[in-house]
């Protein structure tokens, strides 16, 4: 799947886009630069084809700093870092 996040860095909004290749199961953790999971933001089976999910980063108390966004796709993962600027 081509993994997509945006703006970044981010203040109060997050996208994340996805193209997904088949069926599926979908997590999406935001995740702290060491290890700890902050949130689900989605955990659900997806349809093939691209989906776009919005987030208002405000709904998370986050400070400013690199986080991670961990998906997991079946039994694939992708990361991509994240800067969070307050």
């Amino acid at each position: 799947s081509v993994l997509s996040v945006y703006p970044n860095p981010a203040s109060e909004s997050l996208s994340i886009t996805l193209n997904i290749k088949e069926v599926d199961n979908l997590k999406i953790d935001l995740v702290s630069i060491t290890g700890q999971t902050i949130a689900t933001l989605v955990n659900e089976k997806v349809d093939q084809g691209y989906i776009t999910k919005s987030y208002n980063l405000n709904d998370f108390s986050l400070q400013s700093g690199i986080y991670l966004v961990k998906v997991s796709l079946g039994k694939s993962i992708s990361v991509k870092k994240l800067q969070i600027t307050k």
